[in-house]
């Protein structure tokens, strides 16, 4: 199946959890970042029940500091 992540496609094996699908990808979810599937963002309590879908669109979100 196809998905994209943070706007680039990615091809996966279905079916997968959000968690399988970050750690095939080779992808770290740091630990002050939030994962949006689909415009809606993810507890991460959720990540291993949530099953991904061919077309979906993660975006890993990233908090910026400064001033």
């Amino acid at each position: 199946m196809q998905i994209t992540v943070n706007g680039e496609p990615h091809q996966l094996p279905t079916p997968l959890s959000l968690r399988e699908a970050l750690r095939q990808l080779g992808l770290e979810l740091p630990t002050h970042a939030a994962l949006a599937l689909n415009e809606r963002v993810i507890p991460r309590s959720d990540l291993d029940s949530t099953q991904l879908q061919a077309g979906d669109a993660l975006l890993i979100i990233q908090p910026t500091f400064g001033g």
